[in-house]
């Protein structure tokens, strides 16, 4: 019992600690899930992403796509080794060409490309790869009018 208080202090006081801008809900849970608060990745998001990345904010004061649909995304068309070295290159170099987001680019731009070594940026893409972000409640909402959109512009075409 004792153990599980001071993990939970833990994650508490390490959510608590970190830059205004990020969510405390999103880096507790993506952390404790897996215990990934000792990632050398885990602090690095912390520093450099989750202020533009973190899922928590409502539709239209998001500043980028959030971490759990852009990880979902990949995570879907990519092995982890092309996940992870993707992630890595998207991070060094966003590349509009290269995105397999376009509404994300089209909805928010590029992201500025990120001066980090690429020591830092495997560490990103390793802890992009194994957390597991939270899912806020807008996002099943968002997930809903995109598939009746979707639905609608199918439903819109002529018969063959």
């Amino acid at each position: 019992m004792r153990t599980i208080l001071l993990f939970s202090m833990g994650v508490v006081f390490l959510a608590a600690c970190g830059p205004a801008s990020r969510s405390g809900g999103e880096q507790a849970t993506a952390a404790a899930a897996a215990d990934l608060t000792g990632h050398p990745g885990y602090k690095l998001y912390q520093m450099y992403c989750i202020a533009c990345h973190g899922g928590t904010q409502e539709p239209g004061q998001r500043l980028a796509p959030p971490a759990f649909m852009v990880q979902r995304h990949y995570k879907n068309a990519f092995p982890e080794d092309e996940f992870k070295q993707r992630i890595i290159a998207w991070i060094n170099n966003p590349d509009k060409e290269k995105s397999i987001m376009p509404g994300a680019v089209r909805n928010f731009n590029l992201m500025p490309p990120l001066q980090l070594s690429q020591a830092d940026r495997q560490q990103i893409a390793d802890y992009f790869w194994l957390a597991t972000f939270a899912e806020p409640a807008w996002a099943a909402a968002h997930r809903q009018q995109k598939q009746q959109r979707r639905k609608q512009m199918l439903d819109s075409l002529p018969n063959p």
